[in-house]
C-alpha cells in the first residue's frame, strides 16, 4: 500500500462537497439568522430526501427531511454558497447572504449523474478507527471501496466546532493518505469521496480525537527534510511527536510553566526572530519585530517569567520585556559598560534573573545576577580566558548550570572545541565540572534539569563545524550518561 506525505492545505474557496452530518454542534453566533430551503429532482420535482446540505464557509451539516425540508438556525451573518450532495446527483450550489434575525429561503434543484455504479462501495476498514484517540499530530487515514478499478478519492478534513472551512485533499490515487499538521486535544471529522468516471459515492462520517500535549517531555529542534521543526520526545525516547510542520526552520523553544504557550525563534518572516504559539500549534504571532543581536552570536536568548506574563530577551546592551501579546516593551536593564547581554534565565520563583555578558573579547564573559525587577546588577562567577554559554537554574533555586570550553579556543564564530557542563553553587561560587565522562574531541552544551532536578538534559556532539549534536541525559554528578536523541538541537525538559 503505497502512503502519500503532505502538509495540511487550508483551500479557502472550494465548489465540491461539505459532508458532514449534523451530529457536530454547529457554530452560533449573536449576530445570526435561518437558513430554510427544500431540495427538488430536475426530473419530476418531486422533494428528494437525505441530501446533504452544507455550506462555505462552514456553519452547519444537516440533511432533507421526507418532504425535502431543511433548516439551519444560528447561522452566521454573512455570506455563504449553500451546497447539496448526494450519490446519484450532481452537486449544486446556490449564494445565499444571512442577515441578522432573517430567515433566508432558497430551493434547489438536483439532477441525476449520467452514470450511477451501485456496485462501488465502501467497505469497513476505516483508520483511525470511530471515535479513536490517536497520539501525535500525523494521522495515516485508510479506507477501503469495492466495486471498480481507477478510483481516485478526495478526504475531508474538518476541526470539530471550527468557524472554518475543511481541510481539503483532492485527486487521491491510493486508500491511505498521511496528514500532518493537526492540533493536540482536538476533535476532527472526516469523510472520503470516491470518484470513478462521473460517478460518486460518500464514506460515513467518521470522528477521531487527538491526545492531549504530552507531559513530562523533552521539547528539542531537529531536521526534518532539511528543516528545522520542533518535536517532543520523552526521557527514553519511546515517545516521539513532531509539533512543527512549517517551511521555515524553527528552533529554540520554551514552554511556559502555564503549559498554555511555545515561544522559540524561527525564519518565517526571513530574519531570525522570536515568536509565540498556542500549545496546540495555532495563534502564532511573532514577538520582535527588529534586529537582535550581541557579540559573536546569533541565537536569540530569552525566558518565560515563571508566571507566564512576559518574556525577557537579550539584545546587545539591553535586557528586554515583552508582552505575550507583542505589548508592553520596555528595557529591564542595561549591561555593564562595554558589555553586551547574552543567555538569560528566570529562577523559578521570579526573584533573580542570571545573565552571561560579553566583551568584545570573545573570551570576555560573566555571569551575573540582578533581581527579578532587572534592578541590583551584581558580579557572580568569572574565569577569564575561557568562553562560557548557556544557563539554567536548579528547581532549589541553590545552583546554576553552564558551559565553559576548556580549549580557550577564540572564535568569532562562537565555535568551542572542548565544551564542559559545570554546575555553580549560587552562595559560595564554587563550580563543579560534570563532563569528567565527555567524549574526547565533543562539546556538551545547552544544559537545563529536569523537571524535579533529579537530572540533567544537554546536547553533546564532535567539535567539527559540520557536527551535528545529540540529546543526552544524565546523572546530576555528570554520571550514567545516555544520548537518547540523535540530531537534536536546544532541549528543555518541561513538566
Amino acid at each position: 500500500m503505497r502512503l502519500t506525505n503532505c502538509n495540511l492545505l487550508l483551500f479557502l474557496a472550494f465548489t465540491g462537497l461539505i459532508l458532514l452530518t449534523g451530529c457536530e454542534d454547529k457554530i452560533e453566533s449573536s449576530l445570526s439568522g435561518t437558513l430554510s430551503g427544500r431540495v427538488l429532482g430536475q426530473e419530476d420535482m418531486l422533494p428528494l430526501t437525505e441530501i446533504r446540505i452544507s455550506t462555505n464557509p462552514y456553519s452547519e451539516v444537516v440533511e432533507t427531511d421526507s418532504v425535502g425540508h431543511f433548516i439551519i438556525e444560528g447561522i452566521k451573518t454573512g455570506e455563504y454558497n449553500v451546497i447539496a450532495t448526494k450519490s446519484g446527483y450532481k452537486s449544486e450550489s446556490v449564494a445565499v447572504t444571512i442577515f441578522f434575525n432573517e430567515t433566508t429561503e432558497i430551493e434547489m434543484v438536483l439532477s441525476e449523474s449520467v452514470e450511477s455504479y451501485s456496485d462501488l462501495e465502501f467497505i469497513e476498514s476505516f483508520l483511525p478507527t470511530e471515535k479513536e484517540t490517536v497520539s501525535g499530530l500525523e494521522v495515516l487515514f485508510a479506507w477501503g471501496v469495492e466495486g471498480a478499478d481507477s478510483i481516485s478519492f478526495d478526504l475531508f478534513l474538518y476541526e470539530n466546532g471550527a468557524d472554518s472551512s475543511p481541510m481539503i485533499f483532492e485527486n487521491i490515487q491510493d486508500t491511505a493518505y498521511l496528514v500532518n499538521g493537526l492540533k493536540y486535544n482536538t476533535g476532527y471529522l472526516w469523510q472520503i469521496i470516491a470518484h470513478h468516471n462521473s460517478s460518486e459515492i460518500y464514506s460515513p462520517v467518521r470522528r477521531f480525537n487527538t491526545s492531549a500535549f504530552p507531559e513530562n517531555q523533552i521539547l528539542h529542534a531537529r531536521q526534518n527534510d532539511d528543516v528545522l521543526q520542533l518535536f517532543v520526545t520523552d526521557s527514553l525516547a519511546e515517545t516521539n511527536s513532531q509539533i512543527t510542520f512549517g517551511k521555515h526552520h524553527t528552533w529554540n523553544a520554551k514552554i511556559n510553566h502555564q503549559r498554555t504557550a511555545i515561544a522559540f525563534q524561527s525564519t518565517r518572516d526571513v530574519e531570525s526572530s522570536l515568536y509565540i504559539m498556542d500549545l496546540d500549534g495555532g495563534n502564532v504571532r511573532r514577538l520582535t519585530d527588529f534586529h537582535v543581536g550581541g557579540y559573536f552570536h546569533k541565537k536569540i536568548e530569552y525566558d518565560w517569567a515563571p508566571d507566564g506574563t512576559h518574556i525577557i530577551f537579550s539584545s546587545y546592551d539591553n535586557l528586554y520585556s515583552i508582552n505575550p501579546d507583542g505589548t508592553g516593551l520596555r528595557v529591564l536593564a542595561k549591561a555593564p559598560e562595554d558589555y553586551h547581554f547574552r543567555e538569560v534565565v528566570y529562577s523559578p520563583d521570579g526573584e533573580n534573573i542570571y545573565v552571561i555578558v560579553l566583551s568584545s573579547d570573545v573570551l570576555d564573559r560573566k555571569i551575573y545576577q540582578m533581581d527579578g525587577n532587572g534592578d541590583n546588577l551584581s558580579l557572580l562567577y568569572e574565569d577569564p580566558g575561557y568562553a562560557l554559554a548557556n544557563l539554567d537554574v536548579s528547581p532549589d533555586l541553590k545552583s546554576l548550570l553552564f558551559s565553559k570550553d576548556l580549549s580557550g579556543h577564540v572564535s568569532t564564530t562562537g565555535r568551542m572545541l572542548n565544551a564542559h557542563v559545570f554546575e555553580l553553587n549560587i552562595s559560595s561560587g564554587a563550580a563543579v565540572d560534570l563532563s569528567d565522562h565527555k567524549p574526547a574531541g565533543t562539546n556538551d552544551l545547552s544544559a537545563s534539569y529536569s523537571p524535579d532536578g533529579g537530572s540533567i538534559v544537554f546536547t553533546n556532539s564532535r567539535n567539527t563545524l559540520s557536527a551535528t549534536p545529540s540529546v543526552c541525559v544524565m546523572d546530576l554528578n555528570g554520571d550514567s550518561r545516555k544520548c537518547i536523541i540523535e540530531g537534536g538541537y536546544t532541549p528543555q525538559w518541561f513538566e
